[in-house]
């Protein structure tokens, strides 16, 4: 399953790309969705990587986030969850770079889990 969180705000946001987090249900900053892994969302979370980062997760992660955290819209595809900012604040470039840059932005694989747990 691919996990994505929306880092980046609303401003500036062009077109496509707004439209795009709109079908995701990533509306405002720190909202977290779980779909499933395949090549519809995949297309979709790399047209948006400028304004979310994404990662691949386990089943027990998974049911860990939504232990702790209420599912606010569910359907048989997209799970939405609205998370604290992370603990400690994002990587050490900030909000406006990509992963492979020290950033925060765009895929980051496995180690999504590391975000995810400073801000369940």
């Amino acid at each position: 399953m691919y996990c994505a969180i929306r880092i980046r705000g609303r401003a500036g946001v062009r077109y496509e790309v707004s439209y795009t987090l709109e079908l995701l249900r990533l509306n405002k900053p720190n909202h977290c969705i779980i779909v499933p892994e395949n090549e519809y969302f995949l297309g979709m979370l790399k047209k948006a990587k400028d304004y979310i980062t994404y990662g691949t997760i386990d089943e027990k992660l998974a049911k860990e986030i939504d232990k702790k955290r209420k599912c606010e819209t569910s359907n048989n595809t997209i799970k939405l969850y609205r998370l604290n900012p992370p603990k400690s604040g994002f990587e050490r470039k900030g909000i406006r770079m990509g992963y492979n840059q020290k950033g925060a932005l765009g895929d980051r694989g496995e180690n999504i889990k590391e975000l995810l747990e400073k801000m369940i």
